[in-house]
């Protein structure tokens, strides 16, 4: 499914695609991201916003996100990405793609209704 930058998003313009539905290989990289995540943290939960914003606790969901992204049609970066070409700054436009790509998993792991699309509407 095609996702567009929101407008916040100024440094990378586009859209990527993600799949409709995560398969068990998938939902397993995810669950385990955040598993990572939460232990680099050193806590029992984060919010998108705090995660994303730390490098040590980002690296992880980074990874995930690249290899769940299906597509990459961000202006300036390359068509395929991993954890060593994810774009770390300008941090702040680095931070906000890190929590609008989790946002859109997350919704893909609790459902449709959840993904921040839906929300906006």
């Amino acid at each position: 499914m095609r996702h567009d930058t929101p407008k916040y998003l100024t440094h990378w313009t586009g859209f990527v695609t993600l799949p409709d539905a995560l398969n068990y290989p998938q939902l397993l990289t995810w669950q385990d991201a955040i598993d990572a995540m939460i232990e680099a943290a050193g806590v029992e939960s984060l919010t998108w916003d705090v995660a994303a914003a730390n490098p040590r606790t980002a690296q992880h969901i980074v990874g995930a996100l690249c290899s769940l992204v299906t597509e990459w049609h961000l202006s300036g970066l390359p068509a395929h990405l991993t954890l060593e070409s994810f774009p770390a700054t300008p941090r702040t436009q680095s931070v906000l793609l890190i929590a609008w790509l989790g946002g859109l998993v997350a919704g893909l792991f609790a459902g449709a209704e959840d993904t921040p699309e839906k929300k906006d509407e």
